[in-house]
């Protein structure tokens, strides 16, 4: 049985991490993010450690948070799933954004990959109109990796990503 007070305990502490913060679209509350991909998760699994890591898959890239806080406050397991989460910056510079996320989406556990595909998935969703350069780029990112993931992938995986290739399709109509 899930534990809804850790899960909200999650929600709050996520919330108050990325108070102030705005999409880089639309201009909405970042947490909404965090909120859409827990919620799509839960869809998907009942497994609370789960849903918490998605309500704070962002905090360690985006705020002061600490990997210790959050094993501290949210337990091992759930400290593991946001490290996997988590990019490191740096190696950007070695490899381009694409191929370093390809990388480690091929390497990551099947549960941090769900959260990542949900990830993937409330990004492209959440694109305006008429998209900017920084969500063209993210689109066609998406779509290398999708292309490119060499890695046993669960039906849900599977199901994830056709919904991402379905909405990029849609996506890719309107610019046209």
């Amino acid at each position: 049985m899930m534990d809804y007070k850790r899960i909200n305990k999650a929600k709050k502490f996520g919330a108050e991490k990325h108070r102030g913060q705005k999409r880089k679209f639309g201009g909405k509350p970042y947490f909404t993010h965090p909120s859409n991909v827990a919620s799509m998760v839960a869809k998907y699994t009942q497994d609370e450690e789960l849903i918490i890591a998605a309500y704070l898959h962002d905090t360690i890239e985006d705020t002061e948070t600490t990997f210790e806080e959050i094993l501290k406050e949210f337990g091992k397991r759930v400290t593991v799933l946001v490290k996997e989460l988590t990019s490191d910056k740096s190696k950007y510079s070695k490899l381009n954004k694409g191929d370093y996320l390809l990388k480690k989406m091929n390497k990551m556990s099947d549960e941090a990959l769900l959260i990542k595909l949900c990830d993937r998935l409330d990004n492209i969703s959440g694109h305006p109109n008429e998209p900017d350069k920084f969500v063209r780029i993210y689109m066609e990112q998406t779509e290398y990796i999708l292309n490119n993931l060499e890695r046993n992938l669960t039906l849900i995986h599977k199901e994830i990503i056709k919904m991402i290739q379905d909405k990029l399709k849609k996506i890719q109509k309107k610019l046209k």
